[in-house]
């Protein structure tokens, strides 16, 4: 239960795939729920802690964009995947700029590490100003068949043609 301590006592969130190589090296089966619980006081705290941060993310920059209480929580929620999944205009784009300034500014994570990847030209646009333009984080912005034709154009030595 010591060790168990030390892991929930980091002032960080714990993602789900860290606790369960955690519980596989430990020989230990410990409830999912207890992460769940431990996370979800972590981001409340963070709410708290960052609430100045988050506030003036985007009104440093000349920006007059607030984030609400769930966009914050998506902000601090660090799990190993972020799928960020809403209708049109509900702010997604802004969502996903402000959690790429958070890794950079709060995590120390670096812009170059960082690969933001949207299904649409026009939401790989959207988020290219904000990321790039607007927050000037450096940090490409791609759509998914974009990524995908990059790879094949490095490492297919022909000339490649797309039938549609």
């Amino acid at each position: 239960m010591e060790k168990l301590n030390e892991l929930f006592n980091q002032d960080k969130y714990i993602s789900y795939k860290e606790y369960e190589c955690f519980c596989e090296i430990n020989n230990i089966n410990i409830d999912e729920d207890l992460l769940n619980k431990r996370n979800n006081k972590f981001v409340d705290e963070k709410l708290i802690e960052y609430k100045d941060y988050f506030d003036h993310i985007f009104t440093d920059v000349g920006e007059d964009i607030n984030l609400d209480e769930e966009q914050r929580r998506i902000i601090l929620t660090d799990d190993d995947y972020c799928l960020v999944n809403a209708g049109a205009g509900s702010g997604k784009s802004t969502t996903m700029a402000a959690k790429v300034k958070y890794l950079v500014d709060k995590l120390n994570i670096k812009p170059e590490e960082i690969i933001m990847l949207t299904f649409t030209k026009k939401s790989s646009e959207d988020l290219d100003e904000k990321v790039n333009e607007v927050l000037d984080l450096g940090i490409p912005v791609s759509t998914f068949h974009s990524l995908g034709m990059k790879f094949i154009k490095r490492f297919y030595p022909y000339p490649i043609k797309v039938v549609g």
